[in-house]
């Protein structure tokens, strides 16, 4: 309801902290608007400077969901290190729905960081990359399967399925005697035999 001007105040009051809510529920009461979503989000992203970075999150959350046409102000979010961990991620996340080829280079690097501090960024790259081809990212999808993170394993296997990679290549390529990358392909080719019984 309302004007995109009268949903942004609306919501700048809101985060003044006389009202909590949740993130998801500002995601979820953005994504109810009627009007011109196009018009509210430019609204939102003028004055996103006057939210606190939980009521940014949800509003890049939004984004994400309506529209593609915030990539290079999606990078940037991405590549600033002083910015907030999750409106980072969730700039990672909108790189991967959609795919900006200055981000590639950024991803891959995430992906390969062994910093096991940096395990989010990890992981939440490694999914991303489900959306970009090449032999590089392939390649850093299949040495992500060595992680000793369960979590980074995973968003690789799940990356390279998506990129149609043939497990048997992934197997005689990368895994060998890993036990971190076997145990995945694994429970990933499990999971499929699960899925097609279901069906």
């Amino acid at each position: 309801m309302g004007t995109p001007e009268i949903v942004a105040e609306a919501l700048r009051i809101a985060d003044d902290g006389s009202v909590f809510l949740h993130e998801k529920l500002i995601t979820e009461g953005l994504l109810s608007y009627t009007g011109d979503y196009h018009a509210l989000i430019e609204q939102l992203w003028k004055k996103m400077t006057r939210y606190s970075p939980h009521t940014q999150l949800a509003i890049l959350n939004y984004i994400r969901f309506r529209s593609g046409d915030y990539q290079r102000e999606m990078y940037e979010i991405m590549m600033d290190k002083k910015a907030h961990k999750e409106l980072r991620l969730a700039a990672i996340r909108y790189c991967g729905k959609y795919p900006y080829e200055p981000a590639n280079g950024p991803l891959l690097a995430f992906v390969e960081d062994k910093d096991a501090t940096k395990w989010e960024f990890a992981t939440v790259a490694a999914s991303s990359l489900a959306s970009y081809e090449g032999k590089a990212v392939v390649g850093a999808l299949k040495e992500a399967l060595r992680s000793s993170n369960w979590y980074v394993r995973y968003a690789a296997a799940q990356s390279l399925e998506h990129l149609h990679v043939n497990y048997g290549d992934v197997v005689d390529i990368t895994a060998g005697s890993d036990r971190y990358a076997r145990e995945m392909l694994m429970y990933r080719l499990e999971s499929r035999k699960l899925q097609s019984l279901e069906v």
